[in-house]
């Protein structure tokens, strides 16, 4: 079942759309921004993780999502796109943009730097892997205790 609803923020149109395959119970979610829309990629987030019952901290996720948006407008240029998927017991972040550039952690000071650390700190793993039109910058969440019947 998929269901795609316009959004608009500040007069600026954006796209969502969630898919929930009810057999696997895997959900996706999408979010395209044309701005550093931060206040609204937390709100999404939020909402989505509240929705699918993420068993796991949202503020880690919500942090780091946003993060991840902020980075990809700073660095990334072009379209920006944020996609959840998961489950219950276990989240994916993805954020697209448009250059090829890898992210690189770098040393944390006034200037920035935290992010990227931000990320390897408070998600299980993370990555980026390179796309189309650019690349895919992505973390994975698993809460500590996950039942037996989740990981299989």
């Amino acid at each position: 079942m998929t269901r795609d609803l316009r959004i608009s923020c500040a007069g600026t149109p954006l796209s969502h759309s969630v898919t929930m395959d009810n057999r696997s119970l895997t959900r996706e979610a999408e979010l395209r921004l044309a701005g550093d829309q931060t206040v609204l990629v937390r709100g999404f987030v939020r909402d989505t993780l509240a929705a699918w019952r993420y068993t796991g901290e949202h503020e880690d996720v919500v942090l780091v999502a946003s993060e991840l948006v902020t980075n990809a407008f700073l660095h990334g240029g072009g379209t920006h796109l944020l996609r959840l998927s998961g489950t219950a017991w276990q989240v994916r972040v993805e954020v697209a943009d448009a250059t090829t550039r890898p992210p690189r952690i770098r040393k944390s000071g006034s200037d920035g730097g935290w992010g990227l650390k931000l990320v390897e700190n408070l998600s299980a793993r993370w990555g980026f892997t390179p796309a189309e039109h650019g690349k895919v910058v992505w973390c994975e969440f698993t809460p500590a205790l996950v039942p037996a019947e989740a990981e299989a």
